[in-house]
């Protein structure tokens, strides 16, 4: 499995904060992390992770390399993140999968952005359905959030869990923890130069 989230800098946040690593994490901790729970997600959790990656001026690990290892079912993962593109580079997700029955591919950029290849032969293009997502004036806010689809359900879902005092059971804050966890592993293992057992 393979899973790929490159950006240009981030020029947008509010008075630069993402290239402060101390604030932000860098791409290690704003990006990869999404990847890296994924392949933990999917192929369960990993062993051990080797990363390597380039720091930018600021001290960030805003470019980087992360291979999973270990893996219950004997699965590798490898992810790639940068928040180093160019300024003109457009944000792409992408994601392959390779199984036993075939490949997936998802990729951000693509029309259609999901690709499913047998293993026997033929090529399908599945519909993946979009989240339902409030106009900006019912979702009693400002701003571009009606354009984040997925993020805004996810902020929604968690602020439910708030108003309602429940855990969140999509997402639990042990599997949150764990997340960090990886992408503290992959920033020790670039920084060291050595593999990192979890």
């Amino acid at each position: 499995m393979s899973a790929t989230r490159l950006s240009p800098p981030p020029t947008w946040s509010w008075n630069e904060w993402l290239f402060d690593p101390k604030l932000s994490g860098g791409a290690v901790l704003d990006l990869h992390i999404h990847d890296l729970d994924l392949i933990a997600w999917m192929l369960g959790k990993p062993k051990a992770i080797y990363a390597s990656g380039v720091k930018t001026k600021t001290g960030g690990l805003d470019t980087v390399f992360t291979t999973t290892t270990g893996h219950a079912g004997g699965g590798v993962g490898f992810a790639e993140g940068c928040l180093e593109m160019a300024a003109e580079f457009p944000f792409t997700m992408g994601l392959k999968i390779h199984l036993e029955g075939g490949t997936i591919e998802f990729s951000s950029r693509l029309a259609p952005s999901v690709l499913v290849a047998a293993a026997d032969g033929g090529v399908a293009h599945p519909e993946v359905p979009q989240p339902e997502v409030p106009s900006v004036g019912s979702a009693g806010t400002a701003g571009n959030i009606e354009a984040l689809g997925g993020y805004f359900v996810e902020v929604n879902y968690f602020v439910d869990c708030l108003d309602k005092g429940e855990k969140p059971a999509t997402v639990t804050a042990e599997e949150a923890k764990f997340a960090v966890e990886l992408c503290l592993a992959a920033t020790n293992s670039m920084e060291s130069g050595k593999v990192v057992t979890l």
